[in-house]
Formats: C-alpha cells, structure tokens, sequence
C-alpha cells in the first residue's frame, strides 16, 4: 500500500515538472513568433485573418510559373568505356582527387586528364552530384590542374605525388 502512494506521488510530482517545462518551452515559442511577426502588438496565433505579405488564394496568377531549372548538370560528351590506348593517366596527380575518387572518375569513363580539362561548368555540376564531390572540383581548381597536365606540365601537387610524398595518391600493390 504504502508502495503505490509513493508511486502516485512520483508520478504527480513528474506530471507537474512536465506540465510546467512545457509550459516554460510554449511561452518561449510564442515570444519567438511574436518577434519574427511584423507587428509586434498581434498575436500570430490568434489572427484569422492573412498578413499582408500573404496572398490570398483568389489572387493567385492563372499563368503557371515556368519550371525551375533543373541543375543536375550535363554529362560529358568524352566519358570513355576504357582509357586509350589501355593507358590511362594518374589522375591522382590533380590536387584533390585520391585514389577513391580516380576510381569513382574511372568507374564514369574518366581516364585523362584532357577529358576533365575540356570539361563545362554543367559538366562540372554533373560530375560533381554523380560522384558526391560537394563542390571539390571547382574548389581545388581540376580543370586547370588538368590542363596543365594533359600539355605534359607538371604542378608542385603533380611533383610531390610522383616522389610519393602524398599519402592519399599511393595506390596499394
């Protein structure tokens, strides 16, 4: 007996401690909206009525809008089914891409570097979504890296991985 009045206690004591943390998070969601809310002196919740920088859906234009762009990029027209020759480049030795990626770049049909130096900015959007590169292409400059090298030029990246002093350019035997 005892036992279920120190349970009945416990449970209106957490009944209490719930409704007024509750309470506390709900004052404070409305003081937010009451900030966030153009006119300070309506309460967002109680108005019937739309703001003003809504519409009303009797206002709202007959003329569909035209579809948005979709940027999912254009695949490049030089993607290979196997490098020429059966020899392709070290694309390791553009900075930023691993031996993870070059196999990702191969896996698409990118072999050479004179394939990603011909690439176009919807190119670069395309390759960028399909491998994951979350903008990698563009930040660690590959299609100038890539020009350099397809001319037979190195870079200071290029000279490091061929003494294999980069980690993440050595391929395991």
């Amino acid at each position: 007996m005892v036992t279920i009045i120190y349970l009945l206690i416990t449970a209106l004591i957490f009944f209490f401690i719930g409704y007024f943390v509750g309470k506390s998070r709900a004052e404070s969601v409305t003081v937010v909206e009451t900030r966030t809310n153009n006119s300070p002196d309506k309460n967002p919740i109680a108005s019937a009525s739309p703001r003003e920088d809504e519409q009303k859906v009797d206002e709202v234009p007959t003329e569909s809008a035209p579809p948005k762009e979709s940027h999912s990029g254009q695949q490049p027209i030089t993607l290979l089914t196997h490098p020429r020759n059966d020899q392709k480049d070290n694309l390791t030795r553009i900075k930023g891409i691993g031996v993870k990626i070059e196999e990702g770049l191969n896996g698409v049909g990118v072999y050479h570097f004179d394939q990603i130096a011909a690439w176009t900015q919807e190119n670069v959007v395309w390759a960028d979504k399909k491998l994951n590169l979350m903008g990698r292409i563009v930040r660690e400059k590959w299609i100038d890296q890539s020009r350099l090298l397809a001319q037979g030029e190195e870079t200071e990246f290029s000279k490091r991985v061929d003494k294999g002093k980069v980690i993440s350019s050595k391929k395991e035997s």
